[in-house]
């Protein structure tokens, strides 16, 4: 239980890791039921643990994949509850991270996917466009991400027709 413990900053990087452990697991419990705003905070509270000096301190040769995978997470949440700037920070910093830069290709198409879907959201085509590339050169057949293609495409042209009847309508002469 959280609540017989002291504060976190005095516990040995081993059981910080178990705790963060523990609130990743709880966070996937709620994510399964469709908790995805008290998922987030789980995950959320695990990645504050997992990047602090005091758990980072404690050699743990799979402390990498771990906070990759909670990032993840987290940037799946945001998915979820239609937060697209969530989504793309979390993704953002998976794909920056030097120190634990995502070496897992399979993890690496979900996060460029996840990304490409909240540019989508926020009409950034660009760059939308240009994860959508780097998913398919990765994993040529995949669907979400061949769907998400369409979903594009689609965009694109409803701004296009959108953007040429305002165009007509400020150039009409009166």
């Amino acid at each position: 239980s959280f609540s017989d413990v002291g504060p976190i900053w005095e516990m040995a990087a081993t059981e910080q890791h178990g705790i963060a452990m523990e609130l990743k697991a709880l966070g996937t419990e709620l994510f399964r039921e469709k908790e995805f705003q008290l998922a987030a905070e789980k995950y959320g509270m695990a990645l504050k643990i997992l990047v602090s000096d005091g758990c980072r301190a404690g050699v743990l040769d799979s402390h990498g994949e771990k906070i990759n995978s909670v990032r993840s997470n987290l940037a799946l949440c945001f998915q979820k509850l239609g937060q697209p700037e969530g989504t793309i920070y979390h993704c953002e910093q998976l794909l920056s991270d030097k120190k634990y830069i995502v070496d897992d290709e399979k993890l690496r198409v979900k996060v460029l996917y996840r990304r490409a879907w909240a540019f989508c959201e926020i009409n950034e085509f660009e760059k939308c466009e240009k994860d959508i590339s780097s998913v398919l050169k990765l994993d040529k057949g995949n669907c979400d991400a061949l769907k998400l293609k369409g979903v594009l495409e689609s965009k694109i042209k409803d701004n296009n027709r959108d953007m040429s009847t305002k165009l007509r309508g400020l150039f009409r002469s009166s």
